[in-house]
């Protein structure tokens, strides 16, 4: 769901961009034809996903804090989340202060991405400071909770296997889903790794998760 709002926001954002470029430089005598409109009808739509985005990732943190059998993001983790979302949120403040500094039609798209930049930096920083990114592991689902929301349904997974410091999962499909290991917090790798075999071995699937003792407490 995130990853989907981001990649739609990315590509019409950069339409955007483009539009109020070709408008700003009058030299160029190209005319976008109801423009204001458009940009009114990309701000609605736009408006709505992220609406979504913002309930479903506020929801999932809320949750994920709530669930009994969740292991928090590490230090690592966090890294990767602020690089991460700091890419988009950085995006989204520059777009926002050209579209209202420069483009007079582009004022209320202007608005709406620079709240996508605010609800990124607040569930971010929010987070951050809650423990609001984890990792739950379930029966039927392992669900990581970080800036992006990744479900790995188990029922669907025919095999598990380490691979460097990630934990690979494959389903019948040959998708595959990647867990970092070293983005749960150190002293809690081992009961992770005994839960995720328990769980293989009640829904017999092959499971071959072998990080040597270093590599459990490495970082």
């Amino acid at each position: 769901m995130t990853k989907l709002v981001n990649r739609i926001a990315l590509f019409v954002f950069i339409g955007v961009a483009v539009t109020a470029w070709i408008t700003y430089h009058e030299e160029m005598d190209i005319v976008v034809p109801y423009l204001k409109q458009v940009f009114l009808a990309i701000a609605i739509f736009m408006f709505i996903l992220l609406f979504l985005k913002a309930n479903y990732r506020w929801q999932a943190s809320y949750l994920a804090k709530k669930a009994p059998n969740s292991f928090i993001i590490s230090g690592q983790g966090i890294k990767k989340a602020i690089v991460y979302e700091g890419i988009n949120i950085g995006f989204y403040a520059y777009l926002s202060i050209m579209l209202l500094l420069y483009v007079n039609e582009g004022f209320i798209i202007g608005i709406l991405i620079g709240l996508y930049f605010l609800e990124g930096f607040i569930n971010l920083v929010q987070n951050m400071f809650s423990s609001g990114y984890r990792t739950l592991i379930q029966e039927n689902a392992i669900t990581i909770v970080s800036n992006y929301i990744t479900i790995i349904p188990m029922k669907e997974i025919v095999k598990i296997e380490s691979s460097h410091r990630d934990i690979r999962f494959l389903d019948k499909n040959n998708k595959t889903y990647l867990l970092d290991i070293d983005s749960i917090k150190a002293e809690q790798h081992e009961t992770f790794i005994g839960q995720v075999k328990s769980i293989a071995k009640s829904k017999g699937i092959y499971c071959d998760v072998a990080f040597t003792r270093d590599d459990i407490h490495h970082g």
